[in-house]
């Protein structure tokens, strides 16, 4: 009995669902391909162009680049591709805006009859340990993590949950297909 699971690039090929969730999947997508980013070093002298799919589509060294010496220069390629990286996260995270107007059931994952948005990450964490049926000490014991982290991450008092503590999460709740993209998505929303 395995479970059905589209890449957001299937989503709007696919017969069934939601209507709007397909409308929304196909916005997304051609939103991402058109994704570009060009970001400057602080003294101009590097600059960096990152493409939607995360390639690095260009690389300039301006006039003085190689006066900072491999070293200086090494620094200011990292620190400018890293910030173009940055600025192409919150470009990703607003393209997926039409995605996250949605109405949204945390149970599965997917569009709900309701009106609610998206939920946030703890409150999902929350609705995923209440359907197991186990207490917060038992999901933290099963996820390696603190009874008193994950109390935080249910209430909002963590804001941005690292990768690593969402993977462990999902694994020990046994989330995968569609259930595991939406508890990532929801994860990467909260770190914003």
């Amino acid at each position: 009995m395995g479970q059905q699971s589209h890449s957001l690039a299937e989503a709007g090929d696919h017969d069934g669902g939601d209507e709007d969730l397909r409308r929304s999947a196909r916005e997304t997508r051609a939103a991402l391909g058109r994704l570009r980013v060009r970001v400057a070093s602080r003294d101009g002298t590097v600059s960096a162009v990152l493409t939607g799919d995360g390639r690095l589509a260009d690389l300039t060294f301006h006039a003085g680049a190689f006066d900072h010496g491999p070293v200086g220069l090494a620094g200011l390629v990292v620190e400018t591709v890293g910030e173009a990286y940055r600025m192409a996260g919150r470009q990703v995270t607003a393209a997926l805006r039409p995605l996250l107007d949605l109405p949204f059931d945390p149970g599965t994952g997917g569009p709900a009859c309701g009106h609610a948005t998206a939920p946030a990450f703890g409150d999902l964490v929350r609705e995923h340990r209440r359907r197991t049926g186990w207490s917060q000490q038992e999901l933290a014991d099963k996820a390696c993590l603190g009874v008193r982290g994950l109390r935080k991450i249910e209430t909002g008092g963590v804001v941005s949950p690292r990768p690593a503590t969402v993977r462990l999460l999902s694994d020990a709740l046994g989330l995968d297909g569609e259930r595991r993209e939406a508890f990532f998505l929801a994860a990467s929303i909260s770190r914003g």
